[in-house]
């Protein structure tokens, strides 16, 4: 499980130096780089459920980070999975998809908005930690003056460079 401590033996060797640091709210684009299949324990909020673990990197051009993302696969989720889903292209507006594209996401990229999120710790401390609260919808991509391509050849009327009329 991803969000599971490893345990370290007495001959592992220790690589990473760099403290945790928190990533400013915003927008950012994202690469899918990890997925597991979890089991939540249920708790006050959540049933006992199974959980998709996304490990997501997000990058604005300044800030780059990893965050990791849980879907509890429930029927209430069922709007942020899909939401997931079509941002990544592995689903169209209106349309079904099976929960087990959940296999086929790592490497998908979209955009998403990343939030600082504040909770208290069991022990009763208060934390930060980043959060993505919204997975946007993928937009056409446009082309001069608001024109959306919809095949690779300009319409007749632009002509072609160096033709005199």
């Amino acid at each position: 499980m991803a969000d599971m401590a490893k345990p370290l033996d007495w001959g592992d060797t220790v690589t990473k130096d760099e403290a945790f640091s928190l990533l400013p709210e915003g927008d950012y684009n994202f690469t899918i780089t990890g997925f597991e299949r979890g089991r939540y324990a249920g708790g006050d909020k959540l049933p006992e459920c199974n959980k998709a673990v996304i490990t997501i990197k997000v990058d604005d051009g300044v800030n780059t980070g990893t965050i990791v993302h849980n879907f509890f696969l429930l029927d209430t989720w069922e709007n942020r999975i899909g939401a997931f889903f079509l941002a990544i292209g592995l689903k169209k507006k209106g349309e079904p998809v099976s929960i087990a594209k959940f296999s086929d996401c790592i490497g998908k990229t979209g955009r998403c908005k990343v939030i600082v999120d504040e909770y208290t710790n069991r022990q009763g401390s208060k934390n930060k930690s980043n959060r993505i609260s919204t997975f946007y919808e993928p937009q056409p991509q446009t082309g001069m003056a608001g024109f959306t391509p919809t095949s690779d050849k300009p319409p007749a009327q632009w002509g072609s460079w160096g033709q005199s009329k």
